[in-house]
């Protein structure tokens, strides 16, 4: 069986990180064409969603969006909840491997916010499905997906 990937929650945008991801790929694909050898998915056309910019949240339970990857064996999700932003779930290929509150609190950003980068590694080089669902209550919004090693 496959071994489970190494999950860190790191604090603050991975694009202001020390050693920022390799490749990024934007979660509103609407407004910004992923990269290729990722494929980014959501079911926007039965859930609620909400684009603007770089960001998509899911504004109902069940809503998802997730990235798709050809080869990696590091890739990451960058929340960015606001006040309105509740309970979310992270999957890799099916499996679910972080449960967490993305609501907004930290006095850091302006109006207090969940920016918080959810980073995988130890994966099997391979192709990879890293999926957000919103659990629910309240929305789970997401800026972008990272591929590769970060560092804060």
């Amino acid at each position: 069986s496959p071994v489970p990937p190494d999950v860190q929650l790191f604090d603050g945008s991975a694009l202001d990180f020390s050693d920022k991801p390799d490749v990024i790929a934007y979660a509103n694909n609407l407004a910004f064409a992923p990269p290729a050898g990722v494929t980014i998915r959501d079911n926007c056309e039965e859930a609620v969603c909400w684009r603007y910019g770089q960001w998509l949240a899911l504004r109902s339970p069940g809503g998802y969006v997730e990235a798709f990857v050809e080869v990696s064996t590091e890739m990451g999700v960058q929340f960015w909840g606001d006040t309105n932003d509740g309970i979310g779930r992270v999957l890799i290929d099916g499996q679910e491997i972080w449960r967490g509150d993305t609501h907004g609190t930290d006095t850091n950003w302006p109006g207090g916010m969940y920016v918080k980068y959810l980073h995988l590694s130890g994966l099997q080089p391979g192709p990879h499905t890293l999926r957000v669902e919103a659990v629910g209550p309240g929305d789970v919004t997401v800026r972008l997906f990272g591929f590769g090693p970060v560092a804060p």
